[in-house]
């Protein structure tokens, strides 16, 4: 019986705090704004550079535009360009959307900046199997990240009979 609570004491934790579920993630990116040049430069941030990659927003721009251009951009047209994080409970910083899409997707909740949170609270469902399988489902992803499979056992062996 005590290492079954040894067990759950470990189990919370591995549950990340300010950690982005799946459809917070998608949220966040498709509510994204692609800044336009004119708003950069009325903003003040003409000379400014994304603070994450240090590329400046101007050449973010002028990269978006000729990628729009082509048939098949080298990066995901979603990527491309400069936002804000704009939205009236956020912090206002701005960054190239590669780096803040890449930001959001590993789950991370908080300005890289000013780790403002970027999201307003967790929906809660009126649903209790849901909730549940939703905290169920992100224990087994931390478990499992925690404590990947071994290799084969077979690999550890070698000669005639392995």
């Amino acid at each position: 019986m005590n290492n079954l609570h040894l067990i759950f004491e470990q189990l919370e934790t591995l549950q990340p705090v300010g950690r982005l579920l799946p459809l917070q993630i998608q949220d966040l990116l498709e509510n994204l704004p692609r800044l336009t040049e004119k708003e950069l430069v009325s903003s003040g941030h003409r000379d400014s550079l994304c603070p994450i990659c240090l590329t400046p927003y101007l050449a973010l721009l002028a990269e978006e535009e000729s990628a729009l251009a082509m048939e098949s951009p080298a990066h995901p047209v979603e990527e491309l360009g400069v936002t804000k994080l704009s939205q009236s409970w956020q912090c206002g910083h701005l960054f190239c959307r590669r780096d803040i899409s890449r930001w959001i997707q590993t789950g991370k909740d908080s300005c890289p900046i000013c780790r403002r949170v970027m999201v307003t609270a967790t929906p809660t469902s009126s649903d209790p199997e849901i909730t549940e399988f939703e905290s169920n489902e992100r224990i087994m992803t931390d478990l499992r990240a925690a404590f990947p499979p071994d290799e084969d056992d077979r690999q550890g062996f070698s000669g005639m009979y392995s």
